[in-house]
C-alpha cells in the first residue's frame, strides 16, 4: 500500500515537470511563430498600404507590453478553446469512419460498445457474488518497481473530465464504472485517454497475451522499474538460454512518462539480439559514454564477487546457527557477513538503482549480454500521434515482434510489418475496450481489484487524496482568468491610445 502512494507521489511530481517542459517549448514556439507573423503581416501592410495589417508591427515598436500581452491572450485562446476543439472534432470524426468501415450492413443500427453488453453483464453478476467473499490482492507491487502512473500528459485531466460519465455505458455494471485508475474502470466510464499503468500492463499482458513474469513458457516477461531489474532479468535470461530457447520481452518505461518495447532473442549459437521499438519512432543511440558501461559493469562484477558468495555463506551460517543456537562467535560472524553484504548492495545499487534511459538500455545490452551494435535494430517507424497510447502501442509492438521472431522472422520483415500498424484514434478506442472486457474475464483480475482487494483499497485512497487536492484548483483557475482578462484589458487600451 505504501509503495504504490509512494510512486504515484513520484509519479505526480514527474507529470507536473515533464509538463513544465512542454509549457517552456510551447511558448517558445509560440513567441517565434507570433513575432514572425508580426513582422511578415506588417511587410505585407506597408506593401498593400493597409493601416490594420500594419498595426500589430506599429504595436511591438512603439508599446512591446501591449503586443507581449496581445500575444498572450492569443495563445491562451488557441490552448483553451481552439486545440481541444480541434482535436475533438477530429477524435468524432476518426471515431465515426472506424465505425463504418467495421460494421457490416445489418449491424448499422447497433453501436459496437452495446454489442459487448450481454456477455459483460453476465460477468458483472458473476462478479457481485463473488465479491461477498474475502479476497487475495494478485497485485503485489514490486521494490525495485519505478514505474509510474498518471505520468503522460492528460492522463489525471482527462480522468476528472470523465468522472461524471454515466454508469451504463455498455461495458458491466455499476461496480466496474467507479473513477478508480484501471484501464478498465476509466474505459467504461469512456476516458479513452487514461495512461496505462504498470498494473495495467502487466495484467494485459498475462490475460491477453499470456505473458508471464516466471521462467515457464516460450516467453519471459518483465516490466523492469529501473536499470538494476532489467540488468538482473537480462542476466536470468542469459543463463536460461543455455538450457531452453526462449524471447525475452519487456515493457520499459522512460522517464516516467512514456512506455516502450524491447524484445532479445538468441540464436542456437549463444548469439543475442535485440529489438527496440519506441511508437514516436526514436530510436537507441549508437554510442553511449563510458561512464554508464563502466558503472554496469562494475555493478556485475560486484554482484558476481560479492553478493552471490557472501549470500551464500549467510545461507550457510543461518544454517549452522539452527544447530548451535547457542553458539555466540556464529552469530557474530553472521552479523559482520550480513553487514558486508549490505555495504555491497549498497554500492551495487548506487551503481545501478537508476531510472532507466536509451542509454542504460544500450549499456545493458552491450556489457550483460555482450551484443554488439550490428544486432541492435530500432524501429524508427513513427506510429503514435497522442501523448496517451503508448502503453497500447508497447503491448501491441511486443506481441507482433514476439510472434513474427516464433516464426524466424528477419528484423527487416519485422521493420516492415510494424510500419503498417498506424491505427486510428477509433480503433485505438476499440482495442481499450478488448483489453477492457479481457480484463472482465480474467478472474485473477478481478480478484486483485474487487472490493476488499489491497489494490482496489489503494487506487480509492489515492482517487480521494487527487479530489482534496482539485478542491484548491478553483482559487489558481480564478488567479489565471484574471490575468487574461487584465492582459485584453491592456490591449484594448493600447488600441485606443494608439
Amino acid at each position: 500500500m505504501l509503495a504504490i502512494i509512494e510512486r504515484y507521489n513520484k509519479s505526480k511530481e514527474s507529470t507536473h515537470f515533464t509538463k513544465l517542459k512542454a509549457s517552456g517549448r510551447f511558448a517558445v514556439y509560440a513567441f517565434c511563430i507570433y513575432l514572425a507573423t508580426t513582422f511578415t503581416i506588417g511587410c505585407l501592410g506597408l506593401i498593400m498600404g493597409s493601416f490594420l495589417l500594419t498595426l500589430p508591427l506599429a504595436m511591438l515598436i512603439s508599446n512591446p507590453i501591449a503586443w507581449i500581452l496581445m500575444g498572450i491572450v492569443l495563445a491562451a485562446t488557441y490552448k483553451m478553446v481552439i486545440e481541444p476543439l480541434f482535436y475533438l472534432v477530429k477524435g468524432y470524426v476518426d471515431e465515426k469512419g472506424t465505425v463504418k468501415e467495421e460494421k457490416s450492413p445489418k449491424e448499422q443500427k447497433f453501436t459496437r460498445s452495446k454489442s459487448l453488453d450481454s456477455g459483460l453483464d453476465t460477468i458483472s453478476r458473476q462478479t457481485n457474488d463473488s465479491d461477498k467473499r474475502v479476497r487475495r490482492n494478485s497485485y503485489s507491487p514490486s521494490t525495485d518497481s519505478g514505474i509510474v502512473p498518471g505520468s503522460e500528459p492528460a492522463s489525471s485531466n482527462n480522468s476528472r473530465r470523465n468522472s461524471n460519465a454515466s454508469g451504463d455505458s455498455g461495458l458491466g455494471g455499476k461496480e466496474f464504472h467507479e473513477d478508480l485508475q484501471t484501464l478498465m474502470h476509466q474505459t467504461n466510464r469512456e476516458n479513452y485517454y487514461y495512461w496505462l499503468q504498470e498494473h495495467d500492463i502487466s495484467h494485459i499482458a498475462r490475460a491477453v497475451y499470456n505473458y508471464s513474469e516466471n521462467s515457464s513458457g516460450n516467453i519471459l516477461f518483465c516490466i523492469p522499474g529501473d536499470v538494476s531489474t532489467l540488468n538482473s532479468k537480462l542476466k536470468e535470461y542469459k543463463i536460461e538460454q543455455g538450457n531452453t530457447k526462449k524471447i525475452f520481452a519487456s515493457i520499459i518505461n522512460l522517464g516516467g512518462n512514456h512506455w516502450v518495447t524491447l524484445i532479445v532473442t538468441c540464436n542456437g549459437n549463444r548469439q543475442f539480439r535485440a529489438y527496440y521499438c519506441d511508437s514516436f519512432g526514436n530510436k537507441l543511440p549508437n554510442e553511449v559514454e563510458g561512464k554508464v558501461k563502466d558503472d554496469i559493469s562494475l555493478a556485475n562484477e560486484i554482484a558476481e564477487k560479492c553478493l552471490v558468495p557472501l549470500s551464500n555463506e549467510v545461507g550457510s551460517l543461518i544454517r549452522e546457527r539452527e544447530n548451535n543456537p547457542d553458539n555466540a562467535s556464529l552469530k557474530e560472524k553472521k552479523d559482520d557477513v550480513e553487514k558486508t553484504l549490505g555495504h555491497a548492495r549498497e554500492d551495487r545499487n548506487k551503481l545501478v538503482s537508476k531510472p532507466i534511459d536509451t542509454s542504460y538500455i544500450v549499456g545493458i545490452l552491450q556489457e550483460t549480454l555482450e551484443i554488439g551494435n550490428d544486432s541492435i535494430k530500432s524501429s524508427a517507424v513513427d506510429q503514435q500521434k497522442d501523448g496517451c497510447n503508448c502503453g497500447v502501442f508497447a503491448l501491441e509492438n511486443a506481441h507482433r515482434i514476439t510472434e513474427m521472431l516464433n516464426e524466424d522472422k528477419s528484423f527487416d520483415e519485422i521493420d516492415r510489418e510494424l510500419s503498417k500498424y498506424k491505427p486510428r484514434p477509433g480503433q485505438l478506442y476499440e482495442k481499450r475496450r478488448e483489453f477492457a472486457k479481457a480484463l472482465m474475464e480474467d478472474e485473477e483480475w478481478k480478484e486483485s481489484i474487487a472490493e476488499g482487494g489491497i489494490l482496489h483499497a489503494a487506487l480509492q485512497q489515492l482517487s480521494l487524496e487527487d479530489s482534496k487536492k482539485e478542491e484548491t484548483q478553483p482559487a489558481t483557475s480564478s488567479f489565471v482568468q484574471d490575468v487574461i482578462i487584465t492582459a485584453y484589458n491592456s490591449v484594448k487600451n493600447a488600441f485606443f491610445s494608439n
